[in-house]
């Protein structure tokens, strides 16, 4: 799974909005509004990790972050990226 390349993240003051870009991308027509565990998610999709390595890499780098929290956190994060229409295959 991955961003589509129609997507931006883009940093706006003290926060970060996924915004769609370009003409091809009719079917999407949302911006979503990111904190910061979806913009570490999603900066580990833009490097190509699976989710199980992002689960682990947040385990890392997060203290107090264990297994079923990362996978939570991975899963909504991601299912969330999917009803907007902003991963790809």
């Amino acid at each position: 799974m991955r961003i589509r390349k129609d997507i931006i993240l883009t940093e706006l003051g003290n926060s970060y909005i996924a915004i769609p870009v370009g003409s091809n991308n009719d079917d999407i027509k949302v911006m979503a509004r990111m904190n910061d565990t979806a913009v570490f998610i999603w900066k580990c999709l833009e490097g190509g990790m699976e989710e199980d390595e992002i689960e682990e890499k947040m385990m890392k780098e997060f203290e107090g972050v264990d297994t079923e929290k990362a996978r939570a956190a991975v899963s909504e994060v991601i299912r969330m990226l999917k009803e907007k229409g902003f991963l790809i295959k």
